[in-house]
């Protein structure tokens, strides 16, 4: 262990007596001594006989804020926080700190504490309860000392020989594991002395970290041995303040009473008590002072922080979005208006959500996402089984929220809120958002996704069956139930504007979403906010600024892109979360992330699973752990994806193209250039089609061989396992095909976006930072630099095969090697080759330097792109509108009947092959048939009679044919017929 692994944090008040004894066990580390104001000559004595330390002379901020000065200066991998009346024995920094390598989940170690005499200081605690403090105010645990049922706040029968998981340890000497502090923060400086470790510690485990008492270390504690009664009274403190921010003020004032009965006890005249009295081991000024200091409940309930936390549980500020969409909606509905009212109502929809993962303690905005549109599944299927209309959705939906909401004000879950980092994400996401706006742009499948929630938004008798174009075709087998398509469609009707300004300006709210839900996978994979930072910056510019023109943004309201850019995130996070620390909760949520996301998209559950069952296998194989809780996180996101796939079984047995023929395959050949080769018996995903989105790519994949210098961190087997586990299905000639037969061709090609590029640049970076240094960053600049220079990518719709394939084997076989490597050999101690992998701000750095020639890139290229609907006139869409009744049926030729639909609630007669399901019942090719005989031989209006039709377009550009039927409108392109 290299001596600047460790930094020590000691913090002084006239401690001349004891400081030259501590800072000399220590001597060696980095050494930061935090000075509150001494009188006796303790800094002169520390800067005279320690020359090397770093003093810093402080207003006096409490034992917390002291710490908390100390640790934002030091460099270490550990922070050793030591009481200036503490001192080590032997090398104990080096065996806490050995320790620490070998449990890489240990966020606090603790050595045993000896008093000066050398006799056994108690330094173990349990998290303070109701009960607990009841042993300790009412003397209960002097009566039975022996009594565990009564010394549980001590620990009591704990045997501090052996090595053990504690609660929380008295703070007179720990070390810190910085990785952990950088996750969940420093000290709590509201504690201003007492229970700022207890605080910190339950925090620590609250994100799934763990704390250690390990004997092996030793240190003597002066402190320890006896305190007065001033101190007495801010240990009582400490302890009401933590049950009011952990635990809720109404049990916090309980304890406060119960306190103030055992100090009403303790002041009786002796002969009543005689037993207690001599039990009790403080003096009568303690329990005065004690007595005064809980005597006015306003001196332990005024920290802004718990009133305000306070608040938050009686009425979850949530609920907010309900009147700030009532006045949104006083404002115009375009402009600022229209951003307003549109993000007020995906607030809204989100309430349920929030109310539910509160009420199960669940933090983060990924169980609000999952939560939310699992109730929304539950309103629409019971919407659809009654064939009612949104207004009955919205009313479940208000029942589900109002049934949650008792339960979330009972969880006493004063965490449940986002963390600055995660805020400052959150601001940079709206900041992208706006710059959405100008580039905003309704294109490809958006007028296909937009006609079904038109549909959904309009007709007041729904049913799964009559939201398709067709009106008696069958259901689409991506898109069966209309989960997202409803949520659309609720915010249309929540914000009162018209869907299609739903869907082209949407990515303008969805984008914040989506930047929180990849920050909290990056920080519940990496355990760091920096880390989450970095995730964000590489995958934004991977599928946002890279292509330029809003890159995969623009299209972020329709199914495909909001699963892969917010459900897959938010159930990355909380699939993370749960092997990080396994709860019933966070299974639960996963189930429900899983649930969604097959609805909205099913395809892409199954492909979320594929680097997830790769992660499991390479964490087994690397650090010999975690198979069960990742075993279960696999199990969470299976079941509801298998029940999903299992009801959609019907519908996708029904297409024709599901199991692809030769015929088939070579369409597929000719459809998708450059994106498959081989033959057509044996084929694979181009290799260049990997390295496609450009430079963040290629720098991605020459990042996941150095996950071999992280192995026993979680992202090293994400990255190792979830890239190799989409290799071996996309890149085996003999694997490739079946693949292709289970979910088709044009849905296979999509695995190759599942590699866990933004996670392997983050990682990559994070070694690069521990083996480089600040040397990183020029270097992260110059590989920007040359890598956009070289390889801008392929973004069009035609891929073109300019993109290079020797990345792709480079990350394959070097990840291969590195995965091979790591499961064979054991490193010492748990390490991870002596790379220094705690430099997580440095690494986010890194990351967004070398994203600077890609954002110059695709910022210079930042105007709107696609036709829209432009070919379709305003006088048109004005007058269909206005004559067209609710499911009416259209005859039109392909191109204008599929935009027209977007904009009116009706069915079509025939739509592009490509946009519908090809099923027996839809008969797509027989509909376009007839549309072209209709146009090219004169009009025969036994065509449109047969689909049904009372309207029929003729586009005068496309086709010279005049028909004798009243026009219901006409301009220099089009002519709108009403068929009698």
């Amino acid at each position: 262990m290299a001596t600047r692994d460790i930094s020590v944090v000691v913090v002084t008040y006239n401690s001349a007596q004891w400081v030259e004894r501590c800072l000399e066990s220590v001597r060696g580390y980095e050494t930061i001594v935090v000075d509150h104001g001494s009188t006796d000559g303790t800094v002169e004595l520390v800067r005279r006989r320690f020359p090397e330390a770093h003093v810093i002379e402080e207003e006096n901020l409490g034992m917390g804020g002291g710490n908390n000065a100390g640790m934002r200066l030091a460099s270490g991998r550990y922070f050793l926080l030591l009481n200036s009346d503490a001192w080590l024995v032997g090398d104990g920094a080096e065996q806490l700190a050995g320790f620490a390598d070998q449990h890489p989940d240990a966020a606090v170690v603790g050595p045993r504490l000896l008093n000066p005499d050398g006799s056994l200081q108690r330094s173990a605690r349990a998290f303070p309860t109701l009960w607990r403090l009841a042993t300790e105010y009412l003397f209960l645990r002097k009566l039975a000392p022996r009594s565990r049922l009564l010394n549980t706040f001590y620990e009591g029968g704990f045997d501090h020989d052996e090595v053990r998981e504690v609660d929380w340890l008295f703070g007179a000497c720990l070390l810190v594991r910085r990785d952990a502090a950088d996750e969940v923060g420093l000290f709590d400086e509201d504690f201003f002395m007492f229970s700022e470790e207890t605080d910190w510690c339950y925090r620590f485990r609250q994100a799934g970290w763990r704390v250690f008492f390990f004997p092996g270390a030793e240190a003597m504690h002066v402190g320890g041995a006896s305190h007065g009664g001033s101190l007495f009274a801010e240990n009582v403190r400490g302890h009401l303040r933590f049950l009011a921010k952990h635990r809720g003020t109404r049990e916090a004032e309980r304890a406060r009473r119960l306190l103030l009965a055992g100090v009403r006890l303790r002041l009786l005249p002796a002969h009543c008590f005689v037993r207690v009295c001599i039990a009790c081991d403080a003096d009568l000024e303690a329990w005065r002072l004690c007595r005064r200091a809980v005597s006015n409940p306003s001196l332990e309930m005024s920290s802004p922080r718990i009133e305000s936390a306070s608040a938050v549980r009686r009425l979850p500020l949530v609920l907010l979005a309900v009147p700030a969409l009532a006045l949104a909606r006083l404002l115009p509905a375009d402009g600022v208006g229209l951003g307003l009212r549109l993000g007020a109502a995906t607030a809204c929809l989100l309430i349920p959500g929030a109310l539910i993962s509160r009420a199960l303690c669940v933090r983060g905005l990924a169980p609000v996402v999952a939560w939310s549109l699992a109730a929304l599944l539950f309103a629409l299927a019971i919407t659809f089984a009654v064939h009612s209309s949104l207004w009955l959705t919205l009313a479940l939906l208000g029942a589900v929220a109002l049934v949650a909401l008792p339960l979330a004000l009972r969880a006493n879950d004063l965490d449940h809120k986002l963390d600055r980092p995660e805020l400052a994400v959150i601001a940079a996401g709206i900041a992208f958002g706006i710059a959405l706006w100008s580039v905003a742009v309704l294109d490809g499948d958006a007028f296909f996704h937009l006609a079904r929630v038109r549909k959904l938004e309009v007709f007041g008798s729904l049913s799964l069956q009559n939201v398709g174009e067709f009106k008696d075709g069958s259901l689409h087998p991506g898109y069966a139930f209309p989960l997202w398509h409803g949520f659309l469609a609720l915010m249309a009707r929540l914000a009162d504007v018209d869907p299609i300004a739903v869907g082209r300006n949407g990515p303008t709210v969805l984008a914040p979403l989506s930047f929180a839900l990849f920050y909290e996978a990056g920080k519940a994979l990496f355990r760091s906010a920096w880390a989450g930072v970095a995730v964000v910056v590489a995958q934004i510019s991977l599928t946002g600024i890279a292509a330029g023109h809003g890159g995969g943004f623009t299209s972020l309201a329709l199914p495909a892109t909001v699963s892969r850019q917010l459900l897959v995130p938010g159930l990355l996070a909380l699939f993370f979360a749960h092997v990080r620390r396994p709860s019933g909760a966070l299974l639960l949520s996963t189930a429900a992330a899983a649930g969604t996301l097959a609805l909205v998209h099913p395809t892409y559950a199954l492909f979320v699973g594929v680097p997830l069952v790769g992660f499991a296998i390479a964490r087994a194989l690397l650090v010999r752990g975690e198979l069960a809780p990742s075993l279960t996180g696999i199990a969470a996101l299976a079941i509801p994806t298998g029940i999903a796939l299992a009801w959609l079984r019907p519908v996708v047995e029904a297409t024709t193209v599901h199991n692809p023929s030769g015929q088939e395959v070579r369409r597929a050949f000719a459809q998708y250039p450059g994106q498959l080769t081989g033959n057509f018996d044996h084929y694979h995903v181009a290799e260049r089609l990997f390295t496609r989105s450009g430079a963040v790519a290629v720098a991605a994949l020459l990042c996941v061989p150095l996950a071999y210098f992280a192995r026993t961190r979680r992202w090293a087997a994400w990255v190792l396992g979830g890239s190799l586990a989409i290799f071996a299905l996309t890149l085996v000639p003999f694997v490739f095909p079946h693949f292709a037969d289970a979910v088709s061709i044009s849905q296979a090609r999509r695995l190759v976006g599942f590699i866990p590029y933004p996670y392997a640049v983050a990682g990559g970076a994070s070694v690069l930072a521990g083996l480089l240094g600040v040397f990183t960053i020029p270097l992260a600049l110059a590989a920007g630099i040359v890598l956009e220079h070289a390889y801008p990518g392929d973004f069009g719709y035609h891929f073109h095969g300019t993109t290079p394939a020797w990345p792709t084997w480079f990350a394959l076989i070097g990840g291969l090697v590195a995965l091979l490597i790591g499961a064979v050999r054991r490193f010492r101690k748990g390490s991870d080759v002596g790379v220094h992998l705690h430099r997580h701000g440095l690494a986010a750095v890194a990351v967004a330097v070398f994203a600077i020639p890609v954002a110059v890139h695709g910022f210079s290229h930042w105007n709107r792109v696609g036709s829209g609907s432009g070919a379709l006139t305003r006088g048109l869409i004005k007058a269909f509108r206005a004559d067209a009744k609710p499911k009416d049926v259209l005859f039109a030729d392909p191109e204008t009947g599929y935009l027209l639909a977007a904009y009116a609630p009706v069915y079509l007669a025939d739509a592009p092959y490509g946009h519908v399901a090809v099923t027996k019942k839809n008969r797509p090719k027989q509909r376009l048939r007839d549309a072209y005989r209709f146009y090219a031989r004169g009009g025969d209006l036994a065509i449109p009679r047969f689909y049904g039709a009372q309207w029929i377009i003729v586009d005068r550009k496309r086709h010279r044919l005049t028909l004798d039927l009243p026009r219901a409108y006409a301009d220099r392109r089009y002519v709108l017929y009403r068929l009698r």
